[in-house]
């Protein structure tokens, strides 16, 4: 389905795809989301990483753009004119 279809179906929802590194990849359940418009980041970053099958200890970093969010921002200050493509890298941590 194209982007001009889902948001004519779904107005208020944005399109996103959700990519990642390749050693997380295989552990990804879902990579297409609906997302309420009127949600934060950080509520997405939760239903997103609901689908990821790793450890709760895993840090994960998600990026738009190849730039952090903020978890406060608001979903609907992400849109650009097409999909949300939201990349997911794991964090590298000692310790």
């Amino acid at each position: 389905m194209s982007y001009q279809d889902l948001s004519a179906r779904y107005p208020e929802y944005i399109a996103a795809i959700v990519f990642a590194d390749k050693d997380i990849e295989p552990f990804i359940k879902k990579k297409k989301y609906l997302i309420p418009r009127d949600i934060n980041f950080g509520s997405a970053m939760i239903s997103i990483r609901k689908n990821i099958v790793m450890k709760s200890s895993d840090a994960l970093i998600y990026m738009v753009d190849n730039r952090i969010i903020s978890p406060n921002i608001m979903m609907r200050e992400l849109q650009k004119k097409d999909f949300l493509y939201i990349k997911v890298c794991r964090e590298s941590t000692f310790g």
